[in-house]
């Protein structure tokens, strides 16, 4: 039985070598096919391209126009635009003085503290220190 486990394996090395010498072939068949190729005209200015391709400068070909806007549409464009930039400006300064309203009453808040107000016992200091570690990881 071990023969005809041999004889598997030997036939499968020569199918191996078989196709391996078929590639090779097809490979040196494509180089040389391209070597043989002819390389393709270069046009390099109006007169070779004349020369290669005929009398192109009797043919005429006709440019699509670009429209060119108006003026007034142009102003028209140009006003809506800059409306809208100054809209965005006038959101910005009314954002801009709601927050330094905000921050202006919380100042006045914590300025309204006095000495009296600070507690007195440890416990109490603890209690405010964890407090403020809470809320600040709320916020933050």
């Amino acid at each position: 039985m071990e023969e005809f486990g041999d004889w598997i394996y030997i036939i499968l090395i020569i199918i191996a070598g078989v196709a391996s010498l078929v590639n090779s072939t097809r490979k040196k068949a494509r180089q040389l096919e391209e070597q043989n190729r002819q390389p393709r005209p270069v046009i390099t200015d109006q007169s070779d391209n004349d020369d290669f391709w005929g009398t192109v400068s009797s043919q005429t070909e006709t440019q699509p126009e670009i429209p060119v806007p108006s003026r007034q549409s142009v102003r028209q464009e140009y006003t809506s635009i800059k409306r809208s930039f100054l809209n965005i400006e006038q959101e910005a300064q009314s954002a801009i003085q709601a927050t330094d309203m905000q921050t202006a009453d919380i100042e006045n808040e914590y300025s309204a503290i006095t000495v009296e107000d600070m507690p007195n016992d440890t416990d109490e200091w603890r209690k405010a220190f964890i407090y403020n570690e809470i809320f600040s990881r709320k916020n933050g």
